[in-house]
């Protein structure tokens, strides 16, 4: 189902996310380094935050094992 694919979808862009990562080690400079997050960390992290935005209204909050948007904004005193 959906929800299965958004685990794999999620599995896959954390790799993702984590590889774009680990080649920050590999950058000639502080601006490259930033050119690197700017272009490959950045829409890494916005693909991955997309399929758990989604993953998260499928999933009973039983299950979420994070506190939802709403638990962190209702929560603030």
């Amino acid at each position: 189902g959906r929800l299965s694919d958004l685990s794999d979808a999620v599995a896959g862009q954390t790799q993702a996310l984590e590889d774009a990562l680990l080649s920050l080690h590999g950058a000639d400079g502080i601006t490259a380094e930033a050119e690197r997050i700017r272009d490959t960390v950045l829409p890494r992290m916005s693909e991955l935050r997309i399929a758990c935005d989604e993953a998260e209204t499928l999933t009973a909050k039983s299950y979420w094992p994070f506190p939802t948007y709403g638990d962190i904004l209702f929560s603030v005193r």
